[in-house]
């Protein structure tokens, strides 16, 4: 498992964002999300769990970065990758790989009127459709 401490001690130093502010992880149905706020804005550095079935190797999730840099590329939402100082994307502590992106603002919902569940429709529609143009690389 990945802690706090190593974010702090072998993650956040490799990338330009500046003075580290917050680290709070984030609960997840089992992938290891850090919520980081820095002098320059917020982040999620996000890495799978080490084994079970949400493991994923350095090509899936270089894969992964791959995808969301396509969608981005489509005006899709999603968050923009962060390069470390040397030019990665994806970065490693102790096998398990991950990366950071920049964080994107949003609201929950408690009770969604149609309108605002048309709209979410409209947004997975336009992922499938993205989706299926999408060619893997690995």
């Amino acid at each position: 498992m990945i802690t706090t401490e190593q974010i702090q001690k072998y993650v956040l130093p490799i990338y330009a964002i500046g003075d580290i502010l917050n680290i709070e992880q984030i609960e997840t149905s089992g992938n290891l999300l850090f919520e980081i706020e820095a002098s320059t804005g917020k982040y999620v550095l996000r890495f799978n769990p080490p084994s079970g079935p949400q493991a994923r190797s350095s090509e899936e999730v270089r894969e992964e970065v791959l995808f969301l840099q396509y969608l981005l590329e489509s005006d899709f939402p999603v968050g923009e990758i962060v390069k470390t100082y040397d030019g990665q994307s994806v970065v490693e502590v102790e096998g398990v790989f991950g990366y950071l992106r920049t964080y994107l603002e949003g609201e929950a919902f408690e009770d969604p009127k149609q309108e605002e569940i048309y709209k979410v429709g409209v947004l997975l529609g336009g992922l499938h459709n993205l989706s299926k143009a999408y060619r893997p690389t690995y």
